[in-house]
């Protein structure tokens, strides 16, 4: 029971004293309905940390793809602040239900798998399976902090980052338009592809072959700064689909080898992965088989 004296309100709950102490007469806290339409708007950014049991607390960003329907269809995306490669995408819905979506409202499960290489990272966030493990979310009372929370114990806790500017970009029409103008035929992008067993970095070209057909067949080819003579094509499909749109929904398959070193480069019958970032002009790249993960960062070149 909660006694009102002039300090607040005062009560006890086990062997703990509470003190509820008003805090200001103006403040208003707004239904978790109006809370959860002004969180989820598309564009916008979350930004702060998951914590993982004893673990050092890892930075990580949030941003809102999609919402349709109110709530009844939402699509997330989840960015490791340091590791580009790291994302994933969720997708899920508000509870509908009042006294629901006032707690951990929002019900999110996630699809596809993050890339973490051998035990680099363990979490549930970014998880290495695309588990039936899903993650819950509740909003704080002024709709400031965004609390995430999954069964096998791992913590999100995220504030909005005003400093991002809102954008549309990443719902699934405007993602696809971006990947249009991304693979362009003739568009060349640059960077850097990365083994990570072997702790070596180098630099190299990808020129896009061929986009035909939305997206259901993509050439590229791929050219070493170092050796020109040596070059790698690989040709796949973009999956359109709501869940893969924003993450790694471009998979191809090496179709000309070439006697180099690592996967890409190598005679492996490897297959790469990549996603495009919420800018359009940012390709992150994976490869996923052989043991030796090659990670790849390109950057469009603007013509003039």
């Amino acid at each position: 029971m909660l006694i009102p004296t002039a300090q607040g309100l005062r009560g006890r709950f086990a062997q703990a004293e509470l003190t509820f102490e008003k805090i200001s007469s103006q403040a208003k806290v707004l239904p978790a309905e109006v809370r959860w339409q002004q969180t989820l708007v598309p564009g916008s950014v979350w930004k702060g940390v998951t914590k993982w049991r004893e673990e050092a607390a890892q930075c990580a960003t949030l941003r809102v793809a999609e919402s349709r329907e109110g709530g009844k269809y939402l699509r997330i995306i989840l960015e490791r602040d340091d590791d580009p490669v790291q994302q994933v995408v969720y997708e899920g819905s508000i509870l509908s239900e009042d006294s629901q979506s006032e707690g951990y409202g929002l019900v999110m499960q996630q699809f596809g798998t993050a890339s973490v290489y051998e035990h680099e990272y363990f979490g549930v966030f970014f998880s290495r399976w695309q588990s039936e493990d899903q993650k819950v979310f509740r909003i704080s009372p002024y709709g400031k902090t965004l609390y995430g929370l999954s069964t096998e114990g791992e913590v999100m806790l995220l504030e909005r980052d005003s400093a991002e500017v809102k954008s549309n970009r990443q719902t699934t029409p405007e993602s696809l338009q971006a990947w249009k103008q991304a693979l362009t035929e003739g568009k060349v992008w640059e960077g850097t592809i990365r083994s990570v067993k072997e702790q070596q970095t180098a630099e190299l070209k990808m020129i896009v072959k061929g986009y035909e057909l939305e997206g259901e067949k993509v050439t590229l080819e791929f050219v070493p700064k170092v050796n020109r003579k040596a070059r790698a094509v690989f040709e796949g499909s973009l999956d359109t689909s709501d869940k893969a749109i924003n993450g790694y929904g471009l998979v191809l398959k090496k179709t000309l080898k070439f006697d180099g070193p690592g996967n890409v480069f190598g005679r492996w019958e490897t297959q790469l992965q990549f996603r495009l970032d919420a800018t359009g002009k940012r390709m992150i790249g994976r490869t996923n088989d052989h043991g030796d993960t090659e990670y790849i960062d390109l950057h469009l070149v603007e013509m003039k």
